[in-house]
């Protein structure tokens, strides 16, 4: 605070009676060269820094902390994230994948729904009458998997599926 002070020209011993230090105090902290630990995380903010920027600014404090311990640096996981906060760095998380099943977005002509009306004709009242259908994805190892099942709407049983 008092090295604030004076950078804006204000009087030093002023600045120290007012936060209540020492004049000798600031000159001898002035003075002082910078810790090591202050020097190692400066270091430390390199590597991260570029293997932050290698990642095309992607890595968060795993990724960060793996690629580290490959290069050799021996370092807390708590360290390291506190110097990628003191720089404001952070990962990009992952977006859940998910399945595109319709495109809603066209101008082309949409059925009726049949069993939003009144009318009796329109009604399930035999078998074989009306069918449904639906389909849906399933994931694998080895990808997508889509099963596709169409059943009769009177009996509620499966008259086909693929």
């Amino acid at each position: 605070m008092v090295e604030e002070l004076a950078f804006e020209q204000q009087d030093v011993g002023r600045s120290c009676r007012i936060l209540k230090c020492s004049r000798s105090g600031y000159y001898q902290w002035l003075k002082r060269p910078i810790s090591v630990r202050k020097t190692e995380n400066i270091i430390l903010w390199e590597k991260i820094k570029k293997l932050w920027e290698d990642s095309r600014k992607t890595y968060g404090l795993p990724r960060i902390m793996d690629q580290l311990k490959k290069q050799g640096v021996r370092c807390g996981k708590n360290r390291v994230r506190k110097i990628m906060k003191a720089h404001g760095v952070e990962g990009v998380g992952k977006k859940k994948y998910k399945v595109q099943t319709t495109d809603s977005n066209h101008d082309l002509p949409i059925a009726d729904r049949v069993f939003k009306t009144k009318e009796a004709a329109a009604q399930v009242t035999k078998v074989n009458q009306f069918w449904g259908g639906d389909i849906t994805y399933i994931p694998t190892e080895e990808g997508w998997l889509y099963l596709s099942v169409f059943l009769d709407l009177f009996t509620r049983k499966v008259v086909g599926h693929a």
